[in-house]
């Protein structure tokens, strides 16, 4: 018997492939150094988002976009090249600062969310260590969008007309209805 690659076999692979079933090689081999790495304990921020990416590819929809949007535009350039354990508190605490000078609270609040995701996922999927404090987020202030209307002297006149002397036609009006 020939042992090798039969056009069947190929077949097969493909198909796991295409279904999900199995992951490529390319990823396999990237998962495999990842995992060296974090057995090592030196897995920084940029190699979290890469096996991150590669874990949300599998579930469709816009969210791993949004997610590598507020990393590789706010949180890569100051924190890619960090493990957890080089992040402080000192430097997420003025990190928060300046990004609330330049962005909203809540926009704030989602890429704050985004390094305590990806320090989680890291923890959970590949050993590393977990921050040793908890990332305080802004407080965002409740918004009340009730606002008083009142009625013009005119607008009361003809309301209070309408009331109490109703018009012929709107028992008519009412009948209809």
């Amino acid at each position: 018997p020939i042992w090798g690659m039969t056009a069947a076999r190929a077949n097969t692979m493909r198909m796991k492939l295409l279904s999900g079933a199995e992951i490529s090689p390319v990823e396999r081999r990237e998962a495999e150094k990842a995992r060296k790495k974090a057995a090592k304990g030196d897995m920084t921020l940029d190699d979290l988002m890469k096996a991150y990416e590669s874990f949300k590819q599998k579930s469709p929809g816009k969210g791993l976009s949004v997610d590598q949007s507020r990393y590789y535009r706010h949180i890569s350039p100051r924190f890619g090249k960090l493990t957890s354990q080089e992040i402080k508190q000192k430097k997420i605490d003025k990190f928060r600062d300046e990004l609330l000078t330049e962005l909203s609270t809540q926009t704030t609040c989602h890429i704050l969310d985004m390094i305590q995701r990806l320090v989680n996922f890291g923890v959970k999927k590949h050993g590393v260590k977990p921050l040793v404090f908890k990332i305080e987020k802004p407080k965002i202030k409740k918004v009340k969008n009730v606002t008083p209307e009142m009625l013009t002297d005119d607008q009361l006149k003809n309301l209070l007309k309408q009331l109490f002397n109703p018009s012929p036609g709107l028992e008519q009006a009412a009948v209809v209805m």
